[in-house]
């Protein structure tokens, strides 16, 4: 059965990241329609949502037991259960962008995962994944049917190792596909880039790079308020923004105007090649991750950035949150901040360009793991 129209759903404004915006390109540019829904607009209704459980018991019940059996914490649950119960408010709305040559296509796994399962098992529409790999083979429970009913699942990071392993023993590993990009065809060993002016730190200036939406839950304001006391106290900073759209991007400006000391240059969309163009040249990419919330339920896994930084050479920032510590080795290929204060950055900023050894060190394991995870692969096609 041939596929006419893919359709995307969303929690805030269409995507505008790289990889999904380059992905909606290919498809257009081969005469197929694409769409955006996105969940959190669907309107509760109490009448309509009985009114559906009752007309489609077996499978109110199916997604039910997907979401009890899916908990990993109390706000997955609350994400899950509100899909599910946004989905039977809006059944009639929702099926008439469903027929049999629809492919729901999910980029990641969390709501917008559970949004399309249960629209596959309602509206009988394939559906595919696109997945970091550290969501996939940090096996759990929540991710278990939302793997095991799609028709594929799209792994973008050939740089965990963990990949290697899960190809030869992941129950579902016929599903998986490799997407291979520019990132990772660019890999090359890493070469510490020399921040010193006649063996002083500091007084050059430090390039940061942002990639990604202008996003609540990227805690970009806080973001910025570092790296501008981090400029106004320490060292001469300037932050790149790659990236456009998303429900923070107002508030943002509002910071960005209300700067003294922090230079930032604002990009926008970008392609691939320019993205690895901005990351080479980048003294650190920078990410200041935070838990999950119940008002912002999804976090960062092993950000996909943060791989694409690692592959180029360029080491990382972030904080201590879900499988960032598991990639970034504090001091060593990146620094992970405990206060998230301009103080502790600088220090560790001079901690970090005093031990080059190390530093390389680890970044030629990352880049041998990468290359060795390429080579298997393009040899097991």
């Amino acid at each position: 059965m041939s596929i006419n129209k893919t359709i995307y759903p969303t929690q805030g404004s269409p995507y505008s990241e790289t990889f999904v915006k380059a992905e909606i390109e290919i498809l257009e540019s081969h005469g197929l329609k694409v769409e955006h829904i996105n969940v959190n607009e669907l309107k509760y209704s109490l009448i309509r949502f009985i009114y559906n459980i009752i007309h489609n018991p077996i499978t109110f019940f199916y997604s039910l037991y997907v979401s009890l059996t899916s908990i990993s914490t109390i706000t997955r649950f609350c994400s899950n259960m509100d899909c599910v119960i946004r989905i039977y408010s809006n059944r009639k709305i929702l099926e008439k962008h469903f027929t049999p040559n629809v492919e729901i296509r999910c980029h990641f796994i969390a709501k917008r995962a559970m949004f399309s399962l249960v629209c596959h098992k309602l509206f009988n529409c394939k559906y595919s994944l696109v997945a970091h790999a550290s969501d996939i083979f940090e096996w759990d429970n929540s991710i278990f049917h939302k793997i095991k009913h799609a028709e594929r699942v799209d792994c973008i990071s050939n740089y965990n190792k963990g990949y290697l392993d899960a190809k030869l023993n992941f129950e579902f590993s016929t599903k998986l596909k490799l997407i291979r990009n520019s990132f990772y065809s660019k890999s090359k060993p890493f070469s510490l880039k020399n921040n010193k002016v006649n063996g002083v730190v500091g007084l050059k200036l430090y390039r940061f790079l942002y990639v990604g939406r202008l996003v609540k839950k990227k805690n970009i304001p806080t973001m910025i308020d570092l790296l501008e006391e981090l400029s106004f106290k320490y060292l001469p900073c300037e932050l790149i923004i790659v990236g456009e759209g998303g429900d923070d991007e107002e508030n943002v400006n509002l910071k960005v105007n209300s700067l003294k000391s922090l230079k930032i240059k604002r990009l926008g969309y970008q392609d691939s090649e320019n993205i690895s163009l901005e990351i080479e040249q980048a003294d650190f990419t920078i990410l200041i991750s935070t838990l999950a919330t119940r008002e912002f339920p999804d976090q960062d896994g092993i950000p996909t950035i943060f791989l694409e930084s690692l592959a180029l050479g360029t080491p990382v920032i972030s904080t201590q949150v879900s499988g960032i510590p598991e990639l970034v080795e504090d001091l060593s290929n990146g620094i992970i901040l405990e206060k998230i204060s301009a103080k502790e950055l600088y220090e560790k900023i001079q901690l970090l360009s005093i031990d080059e050894d190390k530093i390389i060190e680890r970044f030629n394991c990352w880049y041998k793991t990468g290359n060795g995870a390429k080579t298997f692969l393009e040899g097991n096609k």
